[in-house]
């Protein structure tokens, strides 16, 4: 097998145990953009948008103590000090040296595409999240920023698709994780709100398969635009050379069960 073949059908798990998401992140979602753009019909365009957030909560800050002190009234050279006494101006002397320094919180920024009408004045009509570990991680702020976005888009006229490539963190798509369970187990979910719906479409993909072929909602009465995410996939293991990183020998994190543990071994016994 050539290294630039990933060895498993699906997403090589090794890519969250052991690399950065960012990048993954990053190259996924703009191969989905071009991939896109090539499949959209010509009223719609798919763009690589981004929204902000503050990792840790800003604490309000003040100035050190300003220290007032009036000078003496002291005569002035070459005059006498008799005569109407004039009230000298106080002299502002603040702090040499400040009581310490601290850093700025982080400011995230993190992609998503979205699909925009070009006859609706570039209305958005459907919304693409990668979920990346710190919104499954319910400690970290970009948890709660991904949970009120994602509020916001299920009330909303827009087509939400998430997709959760990540084994481990919270549960964090819009679809009920024990509604999910009722169908079997994954490691890797994705999940679609039309909207208005009071339902979600799903697939479920484990490490033994490759990703879903899904398809994306447009206007009303227009016909979905298919998408090959296996196909987005290889590209980016590709592109992202991610082959020359990842180290086999590293046990994988989350740990698999006993019997997936042999399976895996028959896999990276291939590379």
């Amino acid at each position: 097998m050539s290294r630039q073949s990933s060895p498993f059908l699906g997403i090589n798990p090794f890519i969250e145990s052991q690399l950065s998401w960012i990048g993954f992140h990053g190259l996924f979602l703009g191969e989905l953009v071009g991939l896109l753009n090539q499949e959209l019909p010509e009223d719609y365009l798919a763009y690589l948008e981004e929204r902000c957030y503050v990792s840790v909560p800003r604490q309000a800050s003040y100035p050190d103590v300003v220290v007032l002190r009036t000078a003496p009234n002291v005569p002035r050279e070459g005059k006498e000090s008799g005569g109407v006494a004039v009230a000298e101006r106080p002299v502002i002397a603040a702090t040499s040296q400040p009581t310490g320094t601290v850093r700025l919180a982080p400011l995230v920024r993190e992609r998503f595409v979205a699909i925009r009408d070009l006859r609706r004045n570039r209305a958005v009509v459907l919304v693409i999240e990668l979920l990346s570990p710190a919104n499954k991680d319910r400690w970290n702020p970009g948890h709660a920023s991904y949970l009120r976005n994602q509020q916001t888009l299920l009330e909303s006229e827009t087509h939400l698709v998430e997709l959760d490539f990540l084994r481990q963190g919270e549960h964090t798509v819009a679809a009920p994780k024990s509604e999910l369970q009722e169908w079997g187990s994954w490691d890797h979910l994705v999940v679609l709100h039309k909207a208005g719906a009071d339902s979600c479409d799903f697939w479920l993909n484990s490490l033994e398969s490759a990703l879903s072929d899904i398809c994306l909602p447009l206007a009303q009465g227009e016909p979905c635009v298919g998408v090959a995410l296996q196909e987005v996939y290889e590209r980016v293991w590709v592109k992202g050379a991610f082959w020359r990183e990842l180290d086999y020998q590293l046990a994988l994190k989350p740990a698999l069960t006993e019997e997936r543990v042999h399976w895996l071994a028959g896999i990276i016994g291939t590379v």
